[in-house]
């Protein structure tokens, strides 16, 4: 077997009530004591006339993109509403201006530098991951602008305690948490089989699912790490599935996610298949077969009243239905212009009144900002099953994402 495959069975255990107790306490809760930013800059006075209000995109341009494409056809999207339906504000004539390479980590961050200084961008909408948003984070602490990303799930982002980052989704923790409360309701605590891809995402979201799972007195059967290029994932799945796990959770990418349950499936597991977030997105749904059964995953998506509108917006611009990196990314672009209105056309009132708009409800669900700038709302629990995206309601009950279905 290939060397990058590593297998193992990972014992978790507890050193007793008190040690247990005290290490589930931390000393120094960042998300409590984030610092703010309270320098220079809401003296600088707005320019006197400006054409259109130019916001920089960290991500590919381009709506059949397979990584960001459902992030910018949400936020171009969000463009033509605000020039429809808010004609006479500041907003009323915004355009998003992407800065992206093949290789974000080359060319990409450079590029978005470059343009934070040289063009009159007020705030970045990006990036479509927690890996592009990491980057992005390193241009705003020196540059001082806003970033809000639809695409990041990683809390470690808002570590660097750099005042000027917000997240539009909930955090792996608290995806992780969804996930982990079904398997404690199902009596599977003690039996996740996980296999994890070894992508940055993938990473962050296994290693929140151990850490919750220790300290709850839960455990791993077995964990399987493989890179998606791997051609010895049949083989090794294979060897996973001959153990007859109760409970096997896939993640990864939408891609890899779709990849690992189909072979799951022809390999004849029939038991219910668990995923990270990620199974929530069209890719992975596009790429399911229909044998893929019911797959169970936290979701990064909440209903409200402004999500009916959004998704037939999107289905008649586009022609099919949006995902939650979608909807992520057009409220995105909605905050943003929201937080121009109030505090003007100046990078750093403009970061005050982005703090001072939530709870703020959008397409993708209400937005409840920690200190950090990470979204807290709790996540629901989703399904795919026969095609159908279906959200929890409470324990064991199930009813259509969207109304038509």
């Amino acid at each position: 077997m290939n060397a990058g495959v590593v297998i193992g069975c990972l014992l978790l255990w507890t050193a007793g009530e008190d040690a247990s107790s005290a290490a589930s306490t931390p000393f120094f809760r960042l998300r409590d004591h984030a610092t703010l930013y309270y320098g220079p800059g809401r003296e600088i006075p707005p320019p006197e006339s400006i054409g259109e209000v130019a916001l920089a995109y960290f991500g590919p341009a381009d709506p059949a993109h397979p990584k960001g494409g459902s992030v910018w056809a949400g936020a171009s999207l969000a463009i033509d509403f605000l020039r429809t339906k808010n004609a006479r504000g500041k907003c009323h004539n915004v355009r998003l201006i992407s800065y992206w390479t093949k290789d974000p980590w080359a060319g990409g961050a450079g590029l978005l530098a470059k343009g934070i200084y040289s063009d009159p961008v007020w705030a970045v909408i990006g990036g479509v991951d927690g890996e592009t948003t990491h980057l992005a984070v390193q241009v705003a602490a020196k540059a001082r602008i806003v970033i809000i990303s639809p695409g990041n799930t990683d809390k470690t982002t808002h570590f660097a305690n750099v005042p000027w980052v917000f997240s539009i989704l909930p955090g792996d923790d608290l995806l992780a948490e969804t996930l982990i409360a079904e398997w404690e309701r199902r009596g599977l605590s003690r039996e996740v089989v996980l296999l994890s891809a070894t992508d940055h995402d993938s990473r962050i979201f296994a290693g929140e699912l151990v850490n919750i799972l220790s300290r709850r007195k839960g455990g791993l059967r077995y964990r399987a790490d493989w890179k998606p290029s791997d051609p010895d994932l049949p083989e090794l799945l294979r060897q996973v599935l001959s153990a007859k796990p109760k409970c096997l959770a896939v993640v990864a990418d939408p891609l890899q996610t779709a990849r690992v349950i189909n072979l799951a499936r022809e390999e004849g597991y029939r038991e219910v298949i668990f995923a990270g977030p990620t199974a929530g997105q069209s890719l992975c749904a596009e790429n399911l077969s229909p044998t893929a059964g019911e797959v169970i995953f936290p979701f990064c998506w909440e209903a409200t009243e402004r999500t009916s509108e959004f998704v037939d917006l999107f289905r008649e611009k586009y022609g099919r239905t949006p995902d939650y990196l979608a909807a992520a990314g057009f409220d995105s672009v909605l905050l943003c212009a929201e937080a121009i209105e109030r505090g003007g056309l100046n990078r750093v009132k403009i970061n005050d009144a982005l703090r001072s708009l939530p709870p703020w409800v959008g397409a993708s669900g209400q937005i409840i900002w920690d200190r950090t700038g990470m979204n807290v709302r709790l996540p629901l629990l989703a399904r795919r099953i026969d095609g159908r995206l279906e959200v929890m309601t409470s324990p064991g009950s199930w009813q259509a994402f969207f109304a038509q279905e």
